[in-house]
């Protein structure tokens, strides 16, 4: 039987793919979250009946995001980066969910819980940034984390 060494790791290129991943989903997400702003407030006004509650998308969407930073990032202390990341992000794919299920049912409390999902979602985006930097160089940390 015959002794393997360990695989060694370039944290250069592991920081690359590992930029690249992040900036696709930041993309996606950022994507989701400026259409979740335009819409959200359309359907809101349809589904609500009332003009009033057209800015109550976006207000759910930031709370949660505001509410749910703190507890994901306590999840990624925990069990890693990844698990707080990919939590919030899932989240976020549910919020998505629930929003056409929202927009084909004419639900409107269905509407605002897809929102919540949604602000998990924008919390997770905001703290894939400080992913990036982690295995990045001094000199490039800025760079990494814009």
């Amino acid at each position: 039987m015959a002794l393997t060494s360990p695989m060694t790791l370039d944290p250069a290129a592991v920081q690359r793919r590992t930029v690249r991943l992040l900036s696709t989903a930041q993309l996606l997400s950022g994507v989701g979250n400026g259409a979740t702003l335009s819409i959200g407030s359309l359907l809101a006004v349809q589904l609500s009946g009332s003009s009033a509650w057209a800015g109550s998308v976006t207000t759910i969407l930031t709370l949660a995001g505001a509410v749910t930073a703190l507890p994901l990032a306590g999840l990624a202390e925990r069990r890693g980066r990844r698990s707080g990341l990919v939590t919030g992000l899932l989240a976020a794919m549910l919020g998505a969910i629930f929003m056409i299920v929202a927009a084909a049912t004419g639900a409107f409390a269905v509407l605002l819980l897809g929102a919540a999902l949604l602000g998990l979602g924008t919390a997770s985006n905001l703290q894939a940034r400080f992913a990036a930097v982690d295995l990045a160089a001094p000199e490039h940390r800025g760079r990494s984390l814009a």
